[in-house]
């Protein structure tokens, strides 16, 4: 038997591994299209044969599967193609603002867990925040750091705090732009990477 073999799923974990997946693609298709409020646990349900009950099969929680649809986005979204000629940290945080104007509903979702996860009883999803909020400031000021070795971004700006400043801006900015859609994300942003410039 093949290495390839043996780690490949069998039997009924992986019609599960694959219904859960399934699910999850559902989720994301209905946040993108139909906002936060139009993809209830119900209708993502509906998109995939499964009923209300029967999603706990696969998702102990609402909140664990909404969780799991924001942990499935962050996949995604590492995915979105950036300009081969421009591949810097600046305009990946560009593009990155760009595809997120388009899908409201998701960052509806973001908002509303961020948001829940510093209430009291939440401990699950605040640990799980604070270790994204971590892991994204390490890898953004990394991608800093490479920005200024190659002279793109001013080498007089510690490259961790430049981090949390592109977080907290692209989230405000997402936020605003939730309550009042004239709020241009893109445009913040890009006037964020301006002053990032040598």
């Amino acid at each position: 038997m093949s290495a390839h073999a043996r780690r490949e799923p069998r039997g009924p974990y992986a019609k599960g591994v694959s219904r859960r997946q399934e699910i999850l693609e559902a989720a994301l298709n209905l946040f993108a299209e139909r906002g936060f409020e139009g993809a209830s646990l119900t209708a993502i349900g509906e998109a995939v044969g499964v009923t209300r009950e029967g999603m706990r099969h696969y998702f102990r929680s609402r909140e664990e599967l909404l969780l799991a649809v924001m942990a499935a986005a962050d996949e995604r979204a590492r995915e979105f193609p950036v300009p081969s000629e421009d591949d810097t940290v600046l305009s990946r945080i560009i593009a990155s603002a760009e595809h997120n104007a388009n899908v409201p509903g998701l960052i509806a979702l973001y908002t509303t867990l961020v948001a829940g996860s510093v209430a009291s009883g939440n401990a699950r999803s605040r640990a799980i925040f604070t270790e994204r909020f971590e892991d994204l400031r390490t890898e953004i000021a990394g991608a800093v750091e490479q920005g200024q070795a190659r002279g793109e971004i001013r080498r007089d700006l510690p490259a961790r705090a430049v981090a949390s400043l592109i977080v907290a801006a692209s989230d405000g900015l997402s936020m605003q732009w939730m309550l009042d859609p004239r709020v241009d994300i893109v445009e913040g942003m890009q006037l964020l990477r301006k002053l990032m410039l040598p």
